[in-house]
């Protein structure tokens, strides 16, 4: 009886603590300075080019967002940030609440990994990762038809989602870990052996719908003829970070030969994840962007690695450092810090 009530008081603590962060985290997002990161003031030029008629942000949730803007604040920039900011921070705060094993774990995760980067910089992209949050659950259950509707809720938000819709695709009953093991360094061989990955990118991409097709090809021409993006290093300390927590999952499922559906469907993406990166690394933007995206699934899975060792607060912490060391080196760079 103690130990249950203990239970439920730190529970209760944990969604305490989980809803106090989550309303900072929205109050910072929302109200932050214009400038203060990379994407704000393009954002800012853009609602006000949105009143002109002559916006080049075509999602439907930008669109409308702008249109409330209109109506309801008087053409406000601040608004548009702030109805972002209130959906991306909260939808991922139900995520948390309701699906992770370790919500303070998860909100961690959250906060120093993806909060930056997403909520406070890349907005559109950041309320598209909420929804992908929210439809990991869906698919661990095998329920295709939700799943499919809230990636479809992050591709208007923003188009880059799209490469989410294959995951439907994916299986939370069987699972080969000789074959998910050795995707991503399959990839990375091929990637290596091969060296210009564009021409065959290229012809790829010329498949894809519009505008999307038009929108990736233009990436790989801006990296050959002007440069406009920094090189991907296939061996960063994040990369090789990420592949050493697939690893440790992986080897920690093999040595107890107990895995569930949510192990299944984490691993398929923590390998879907890296190989993707490998095959995009020609073209730093798209493998950023997809390899950020696939990452959001962090704040569940990470959780989950760490509970397959004993004792579990030993993974905990070293997972905790490893993130506060990432916000430091990667995620404060984007605010200036």
């Amino acid at each position: 009886m103690n130990t249950t009530r203990s239970t439920q008081h730190n529970s209760k603590l944990q969604l305490f603590v989980l809803c106090a962060v989550s309303l900072l985290l929205f109050l910072i997002a929302g109200f932050r300075p214009i400038g203060i990161d990379n994407d704000s003031l393009t954002y800012q030029a853009e609602i006000l080019a949105f009143h002109k008629g002559t916006s080049e942000i075509k999602e439907p949730i930008f669109l409308l967002f702008c249109y409330i803007n209109d109506i309801f604040f008087n053409e406000s920039v601040r608004s548009v940030f702030v109805m972002y900011a209130l959906f991306a921070v909260f939808l991922k705060t139900y995520a948390i609440a309701k699906y992770s094993t370790n919500i303070l774990l998860s909100l961690l995760v959250y906060a120093g990994m993806f909060f930056i980067l997403h909520d406070m910089t890349q907005i559109r992209v950041g309320l598209a990762s909420a929804f992908f949050l929210l439809s990991l659950p869906d698919l661990i259950q095998g329920n295709k038809k939700k799943f499919l509707i809230k990636i479809f809720a992050a591709c208007i938000c923003h188009l880059s989602a799209i490469i989410l819709l294959p995951l439907v695709l994916l299986s939370s009953k069987k699972i080969n870990f000789t074959v998910l093991f050795f995707s991503p360094m399959l990839m990375l061989a091929i990637v290596l052996a091969i060296g210009d990955m564009n021409p065959i990118l290229i012809s790829l991409f010329r498949y894809l719908p519009e505008p999307l097709s038009t929108k990736a090809i233009s990436y790989i021409i801006g990296v050959q003829e002007f440069g406009r993006f920094d090189a991907v290093n296939i061996f960063s300390k994040f990369t090789l970070s990420a592949f050493f927590f697939f690893t440790l999952y992986l080897f920690s499922l093999v040595r107890h030969n107990k895995l569930n559906s949510d192990d299944i469907i984490y691993l398929k993406l923590f390998s879907i994840m890296l190989s993707v990166f490998y095959l995009f690394s020609s073209v730093p933007v798209l493998a950023s962007r997809s390899f950020e995206l696939f990452a959001v699934s962090f704040i569940l899975s990470f959780p989950a690695i760490a509970s397959k060792f004993k004792p579990a607060w030993v993974l905990c912490a070293f997972i905790s450092l490893w993130v506060c060391l990432y916000c430091y080196l990667v995620n404060l760079k984007l605010i200036g810090m």
